[in-house]
């Protein structure tokens, strides 16, 4: 299945100009089933919105293990945090199917005129705040089963 960018929710709620301004500045990427988009650490200051395919978000606890904190597919996007904040990454997204991304660099979204750029962040930040509650809700149930466990 492939969900392009339009349909994505967070390019639902912009305006046909900044849509356009947004996608000209958006680097495609391809990557294949089990390579790596990042690793927890490096540093980065993108976001990824996936079109294709299926990426996980893997917090490794010991050599070839790891705990898989989501599994994301065509629609979503992830890496928000380094987006909005540069610093080391908190995990490891590893692509498990063949996917097809859309990079949209925090530097890249200052070069669009004033309007665009202002109502794209709008958008981004509106997105990135839904995704990180629900983020949030999922962290405190998991940590209820932790301690049930």
């Amino acid at each position: 299945m492939r969900v392009d960018f339009e349909h994505n929710e967070l390019a639902l709620s912009l305006s046909d100009a900044t849509w356009s301004a947004l996608q000209a500045v958006m680097r495609p990427l391809s990557m294949s089933k089990k390579t790596r988009v990042y690793s927890i650490g490096d540093h980065g200051s993108a976001i990824y919105f996936i079109l294709q395919g299926m990426v996980e978000i893997r917090l490794p606890t010991k050599v070839y293990h790891y705990k898989r904190l989501a599994k994301l597919g065509p629609g979503f996007f992830f890496d928000e945090e380094s987006f909005l904040d540069p610093a080391p990454r908190m995990a490891t997204a590893v692509v498990s199917e063949d996917a097809e991304l859309l990079v949209l660099e925090r530097a890249a979204l200052e070069t669009l005129a004033e309007t665009q750029r202002t109502e794209a962040k709008l958008a981004i930040l509106a997105a990135v705040g839904q995704s990180l509650t629900r983020q949030l809700r999922w962290s405190q149930t998991e940590l209820g089963r932790l301690e049930r466990w």
